[in-house]
């Protein structure tokens, strides 16, 4: 993992000098600006990460066939989401330079061409998931416990690929349009007053392991998905434009 960090970021760092030029001081304009966008974000994935910290020492202390069940299925649906994922980090630059443009057509074309190819990507793997589990869960040689608690897991996550394709592309264009506090403010809601209720209910109460545990991540992408096409809805996301260094 170092050597491949290492090589990526001298990789980057030579496309960047050829593509961008020497750096040079950045202006507080754009240092501002930087932060203004970016603190937001930072604390929305750090406070989104928390809570998988918080939901694995519920799962070890529980069970443990249900944490490694849990890291496993987490594995496994990272086939899906990450596809997702980038077809989400595409329609951010393309609704980015839409908005920068002054096209809110073209920032919202973006956006609803990224959630349908995500849709059929995700919900093509939510299928598998349910009609071919073994294919997935084998590599990882658990036990016939473990193997059964991913499965359950499995059908869980098909239920929510869908919704999930539309949370992710929506939540990467709201923070190309740069309407990251929105997206903050949505994350942390259905994160800390959704998922973790849920979760604590169903885990720690009830037992139910890391099903539970799924069922309180359903609920969550489920109002990310909905907040977020609520905010897509209006115009006000599209008109965050972000200064230049030649601003004031």
């Amino acid at each position: 993992t170092l050597v491949a960090t290492l090589l990526e970021l001298t990789l980057l760092l030579v496309h960047g000098r050829v593509g961008l030029g020497v750096p040079s001081t950045p202006s507080w304009v754009s240092v501002r600006a930087l932060c203004r966008i970016g603190a937001p974000m930072c604390a929305t994935w750090g406070l989104d990460s928390l809570t998988y910290a918080i939901i694995a020492t519920w799962l070890i202390n529980l069970d443990p066939a249900h944490l490694v069940a849990h890291v496993v299925g987490l594995r496994i649906i990272c086939l899906s989401f990450l596809p997702g994922l980038a077809v989400a980090q595409a329609a951010s630059v393309l609704v980015g330079h839409g908005v920068g443009a002054g096209d809110k057509v073209k920032a919202r074309e973006a956006w609803r061409a990224a959630m349908v190819l995500a849709l059929g990507v995700m919900g093509g793997f939510a299928i598998t998931f349910v009609a071919f589990p073994e294919v997935f869960i084998r590599p990882f040689g658990v036990t016939p416990e473990v193997g059964g608690v991913v499965r359950q897991l499995l059908r869980i996550a098909a239920v929510f690929q869908l919704f999930d394709a539309v949370a992710v592309t929506t939540h990467f264009a709201l923070n190309g349009a740069g309407d990251t506090r929105a997206t903050m403010g949505i994350t942390i809601g259905a994160t800390w007053l959704v998922k973790m209720p849920a979760a604590y209910l169903l885990v720690v109460v009830y037992g139910l392991g890391a099903p539970g545990a799924w069922v309180g991540v359903t609920l969550e992408i489920l109002t990310t998905a909905g907040l977020g096409l609520w905010r897509v809805s209006g115009s006000q996301w599209l008109e965050h434009p972000v200064p230049t260094p030649g601003q004031t």
